[in-house]
């Protein structure tokens, strides 16, 4: 079968519009990866303070990384530093540091339930486009059979 012109701009058309779409999603998929693990660290540190207000220790295990722990001595333990969202470093007594760490995960997953919806109506938009893509093929698929049913006559 010999595809037209026009029908190899359209096929063109949407397959440059499918590969959008997917890069799109891909780039959706990565910051709900990155808000994800944002998530994970800030119910850590929650857990962290809580063991602080409990044992009012002067040392701590602290993880630096791929299950390798250090032993710090802590001098103050009515404080923390914490990185906020923004990137700035504050100072906060544990309550404090409590009620920011919760609210900061709530606004991450405010964030995260839009990522997922952004990509379930992308995903939504790729299903509308292979469909219409298949139409296409289909439709010129049966003209073809017609004109060479018809050339046959």
């Amino acid at each position: 079968m010999m595809k037209s012109p026009n029908l190899n701009s359209a096929l063109d058309r949407y397959t440059t519009f499918t590969e959008s779409l997917h890069s799109r999603v891909s780039t959706l998929q990565t910051d709900r990866q990155q808000l994800h693990k944002s998530i994970s660290d800030l119910q850590s540190l929650i857990s962290h303070i809580h063991h602080l207000q409990k044992q009012h220790s002067p040392t701590v295990n602290v993880d630096l990384g791929c299950n390798f722990y250090a032993t710090a001595k802590i001098d103050d333990t009515q404080t923390i530093y914490i990185k906020t969202i923004h990137g700035f470093h504050v100072q906060l007594s544990l309550p404090e540091a409590l009620t920011y760490i919760r609210s900061a995960t709530t606004i991450l997953e405010k964030k995260d339930a839009l990522k997922a919806a952004q990509i379930a109506d992308l995903r939504a938009q790729l299903k509308m486009v292979v469909a219409a893509t298949h139409e296409v093929f289909e439709t010129a698929q049966k003209e073809a059979l017609k004109k060479q049913k018809g050339e046959d006559w």
